[in-house]
């Protein structure tokens, strides 16, 4: 079965893209094997980047240590409360794309070798904890433990990356495991054992500082009982002394001695960063501050439903009085129940990873339930394979079949539950092999735009370093627009584009996945699509929307919102008599432009451009005496943006031209009452 876990590994981790982290995670790695120097160390401990970098040592890599972001690096790492000032920003991500994708070698290389490595790590922790599992419960407890732990495709899609999470989930169970026994046995050997496994558990992640109150939970629990292994107190306190000096000689040797007291600043500034909160998305719902039932409706949508039917069988079985007379099984509810609670208190919320360690405790808990039912056991087991099996190698993106499948995940729960970069390479596959000629991508992960392998059109890609400034053709013969689950449902872009930015694209059926995370819409005929694509760039990228702009009158030039939009950069240019023919064409078709969607219309920096570009078409349709039209465009404005100050005196202005005088002097009241200095307004009031 370890065979098996680590070549499903290796086979995920050849198809899958660097995620969000893993290019920091590597690159801190490498400068400490490099240099010595842990300036990159700043909340990260630094175990499972120097595993990922051992491997490196031998391609012969480049490593700058005269570029500015590692300088800068230096002043992150000694800044009080970095987070939280406007003046520095973290300069480690600039540089570790730098390394990954500048490099001697090919990032795919890099990337491949250091998962091989923390694989390797995984599988030897995985036998480990399989050992100790034997030791306590007995052999097939052990094997149905293996079994789970290697099928679960949580495990799964962390074990495959260069990040912290799937090496903190075995090293917390080995901990505990280890100090029951410890507790057990009272030998130095064990006492040992269980130092070095709380040691490079410490130095994981900085989650294995909730073992300690675990373990004095468990130790608290076996002298209540006054179990047989706890005969001597003298002899328990020379034990407990050689496992914490163990243990403390693992964190100071990770640390060289002398970065020593980084540890502790790193634990302080991760304490930092959890206070500071994250965007988090569940059930539709959207908080900066998380949700106290965020990691249930987790454990809930992404763990195997028969899991949960091994945990049913078991707990009966704990419950009973049979089960109390055996502490050990009851222990292990302890870590999972803290975790829970820790996390659920957290206001950073960003996936099932944060709580990955419960798994392996209920793993051993369900192999109970599947040693004594063995019928009932083996055939929950099976579907539980079965369910592995299918999400082969999109295991990041997997839901159980309460959400709908991973197709439907993206309702319930975004970023690293569904989308975390890991995709890329997947869309790169079938850009080639479907004959795209052009793509329009909005990409969540941390990357730059020479590593896509395809010339691509920008739409707000998130985390991507570098400068990208492609445009589309104007007549592809095969267009996609390709975006990220996490940008999808707006998570990271509701700050700059508004709630809910893709929310035109709900009606529209994507014509597929690639990957699991990245939604592909053909766009090629599609011109309501490149409206609302012009209508999104509107934030920054002027060229952007004329471009779109233009792609839509190329499909549809008789479409009004296209029409007006092309009116408003006529009158920009000076083209003027295209200006007017263009929006004259508009209302003729569509007097009440309808069609130009008003929620959409409405975000922050799209609403000031309509106010001001509709107003300047209705201004000049106005000199021209086109009344009919500047009347229709300039409501238009104010049905966008109703503080439109030009848009108003356009329309008052549009009506009192049209003889309609009590209209114009009513809208020209309300002008004076918020914008007494209204030349305009003023102008119609003073008229008979």
């Amino acid at each position: 079965m370890l065979a098996v876990f680590g070549f499903r590994l290796l086979s995920t981790a050849r198809q899958k893209s660097p995620t969000y982290d893993e290019a920091f995670y590597i690159t801190y790695g490498f400068s400490v094997l490099k240099t010595g120097d842990y300036r990159m160390s700043m909340d990260k401990p630094p175990l499972v980047p120097l595993v990922s970098a051992i491997p490196l040592r031998w391609l012969h890599l480049s490593f700058d240590t005269q570029d500015e972001d590692w300088k800068k690096a230096d002043e992150w790492l000694h800044a009080n409360k970095p987070w939280f000032s406007r003046d520095l920003l973290d300069p480690r991500w600039d540089f570790s794309q730098k390394f990954l994708y500048g490099n001697t070698s090919p990032p795919e290389t890099i990337v491949f070798r250091a998962r091989a490595s923390v694989i390797v790590f995984v599988v030897l922790l995985l036998a480990c904890c399989f050992l100790l599992t034997r030791r306590l419960f007995g052999p097939l407890p052990a094997f149905i433990f293996l079994f789970l732990y290697s099928f679960c495709p949580n495990i799964l899609a962390y074990s495959s990356l260069v990040s912290e999470d799937a090496v903190i989930a075995a090293l917390f169970y080995a901990s505990v495991l280890s100090f029951i026994c410890l507790l057990s046995e009272q030998t130095r050997r064990s006492a040992t054992i269980a130092g070095v496994f709380l040691g490079l558990a410490l130095i994981s992640k900085f989650t294995a500082v909730l073992i300690l109150p675990v373990l004095a939970i468990v130790l608290a629990l076996a002298m209540y009982r006054k179990d047989p292994g706890i005969a001597s107190p003298r002899k328990l306190l020379i034990d407990l002394l050689v496992f914490a000096a163990t243990s403390a000689l693992v964190v100071a040797a990770a640390y060289l001695a002398v970065h020593l007291p980084l540890y502790a600043s790193a634990l302080r500034n991760t304490a930092l960063y959890q206070a500071r909160g994250h965007m988090t998305y569940c059930l539709g719902k959207f908080s900066g501050d998380g949700f106290w039932y965020y990691y249930l409706v987790c454990i809930l949508l992404k763990t195997p439903l028969a899991l949960f039917g091994l945990l049913a069988m078991s707990a009966s079985i704990l419950i009973s009085r049979a089960g109390w007379r055996d502490l050990k099984p009851l222990l292990l509810a302890i870590p999972v129940i803290l975790l829970v609670l820790v996390a659920s208190a957290n206001r950073i919320q960003v996936g099932v990873r944060y709580i990955l360690p419960i798994y392996p405790f209920l793993f051993c808990i369900a192999a109970f339930a599947a040693a004594r039912y063995w019928k009932a056991g083996a055939l929950l087991c099976l579907l539980f394979a079965v369910s592995s099996v299918a999400a082969h190698p999109d295991y990041l993106s997997y839901f159980n079949g309460l959400a709908g499948g991973s197709a439907r995940g993206i309702r319930y729960l975004s970023d690293a539950n569904v989308d975390w970069g890991q995709d890329l390479w997947a869309l790169r596959e079938y850009v080639r092999e479907n004959g795209v000629s052009d793509v329009i991508l909005s990409y969540y992960g941390a990357t730059v735009p020479e590593s896509m392998g395809f010339p691509f059109q920008n739409l707000y890609s998130f985390g991507l370093y570098g400068k990208s400034d492609h445009l589309n053709s104007l007549k592809p013969a095969r267009e996609i627009l390709a975006v990220s689950a996490t940008n999808l449902n707006g998570l990271y872009l509701r700050e700059k584009l508004g709630p809910d930015p893709f929310a035109w694209l709900r009606p529209r059926k994507p014509m597929g996945r690639v990957g699991g995370s990245i939604f592909l819409y053909d766009i090629t005929h599609d011109a309501g699509a490149h409206e609302h694509l012009a209508n999104m760039y509107f934030i920054a990228w002027m060229e952007y929307v004329r471009h779109e702009t233009m792609r839509a009158l190329s499909i549809n030039p008789k479409s009004p919102w296209a029409l007006v939009l092309s009116s408003c950069f006529a009158v920009h240019d000076g083209n003027l008599d295209a200006a007017i023919r263009e929006a004259e064409t508009a209302v003729s078709i569509e007097p009440n432009l309808s069609s130009i969607p008003v929620d959409s219309a409405r975000k922050a920096s799209s609403g000031q451009f309509y106010c001001g570009a509709f107003s300047d078409v209705g201004e000049l349709l106005m000199r021209r005496r086109r009344f009919n039209t500047a009347l229709a465009i300039a409501q238009k404005a104010i049905d966008i943006d109703p503080a439109c100050l030009p848009g108003a005196e356009v329309l008052a202005a549009s009506l009192y031209s049209q003889g309609r005088k009590d209209e114009a002097k009513s809208i020209s009241q309300e002008i004076v009452r918020s914008h007494p200095e209204s030349k305009i307004a003023q102008q119609i009031l003073s008229r008979n």
